[in-house]
C-alpha cells in the first residue's frame, strides 16, 4: 500500500499553524511550498539542432579513433554537457584516450541524468576495475545483472572480476562466461533471422556480414553454425552469378531466398 508521508506531514503543519494562530501569509507559502515540492520535474529539453550535428560529426571522429580530439568537441558546447548519448560518447572517448578520472567523472554526471543507463554503468566498472578498485566494480555489475540477468557485458566483467579469487571465484568465472555464452547463443539467432530478411531485400553483402558475426558467436561443431554456413554459400554463389550477368534479370534468386526464411526447430 502507498503512504504519502508528504501528505501526512503537510496536514501536521496546517493543524500546528492553525493552533498557533499564525499569519495567513505564512499560511499560504506553507500551502505554495508544498505543492511545489510535489509537482514532478519538468521533462530535459531536447537537443537543437547544432547539438545534434556536433553530436554526429563528434561520433564520426570518435569512429576514426580520433578519442582526444572527440572529447574536446564534446565539451565544447554547453547543451552537449546535458544530453546523455554525447555524455556517454565522451566518456568512452575519454576512457580509450587513457583519461580514466576524467572519464569516471563524466560517467558519473550521465548517471545522475539518468541512472538506468546501461552503458555508463558498464565502463564505470571498468574503470573502477582498472583502478584497483574491485569492490565498487563489483557492485555496479550485480546492480546491472538484477536488471538484466542476460547482459552479455556485465557476465563478461563479472567473469573477469571472479577470476582474480583463486578457488571458488574460478568457479563463478565459468558460471558467469557460461551465462554469457548462453546469450550470445540468442544474439547469433537475432543476426541470423536479420540476414535472411537482408537477403530477401537484395541486400547480399549486409547479409553476409551479418552471418558473419553470427558464426563468431557460437561453437564451430553445432547445427546452428552448419546452417550459417550454408546460407553464406547461398548468398554468395546467387551473388556471384548476379555479378556475372551484367543487366540481367535477378529473379533467378527466388528460390534460394526462400530458403532464408526464418524456420522453427530446436537447431535455432
Amino acid at each position: 500500500m502507498y503512504i504519502n508521508y508528504k501528505y501526512i506531514q503537510f496536514q501536521y503543519t496546517i493543524k500546528y499553524i492553525l493552533k498557533c494562530n499564525i499569519s495567513a501569509a505564512v499560511l499560504f507559502c506553507v500551502i505554495g511550498l508544498w505543492l511545489f515540492s510535489c509537482s514532478p520535474p519538468a521533462s530535459p529539453k531536447a537537443p537543437d539542432d547544432e547539438t545534434m550535428i556536433l553530436y554526429a560529426r563528434a561520433q564520426s571522429v570518435y569512429a576514426e579513433g580520433r578519442f582526444k580530439e572527440a572529447a574536446a568537441m564534446l565539451d565544447s558546447r554547453r547543451s552537449l554537457k546535458k544530453f546523455v548519448p554525447a555524455l556517454v560518447l565522451r566518456g568512452k572517448a575519454l576512457y580509450f584516450a587513457g583519461d580514466l578520472d576524467e572519464a569516471r567523472s563524466v560517467f558519473t554526471r550521465a548517471l545522475k541524468l539518468r541512472p538506468s543507463q546501461t552503458e555508463s554503468n558498464v565502463y564505470l566498472a571498468r574503470i573502477y576495475r582498472e583502478q584497483n578498485d574491485e569492490e565498487a566494480a563489483l557492485s555496479i555489475v550485480e546492480n546491472l545483472l538484477a536488471d538484466d540477468p542476460s547482459n552479455i557485458r556485465a557476465l563478461r566483467l563479472a567473469a573477469q572480476l571472479a577470476a582474480g579469487r583463486t578457488g571458488p571465484g574460478e568457479i563463478s568465472a565459468s558460471a558467469y562466461l557460461n551465462r554469457a555464452a548462453e546469450a550470445a547463443g540468442e544474439t547469433s539467432l537475432v543476426l541470423l533471422d536479420r540476414a535472411r530478411l537482408r537477403w530477401r531485400e537484395g541486400r547480399g553483402a549486409e547479409a553476409l556480414q551479418d552471418l558473419h558475426g553470427a558464426k563468431g558467436l557460437i561453437p564451430a561443431q553445432t547445427p546452428i553454425y552448419r546452417t550459417i554456413e550454408n546460407l553464406e554459400a547461398v548468398i554468395a554463389a546467387a551473388d556471384a552469378g548476379n555479378r556475372a550477368v551484367e543487366g540481367g534479370e535477378r529473379g533467378g534468386n527466388s528460390a534460394d531466398k526462400n530458403q532464408l526464411m526464418p524456420q522453427g526447430g530446436r537447431n535455432e
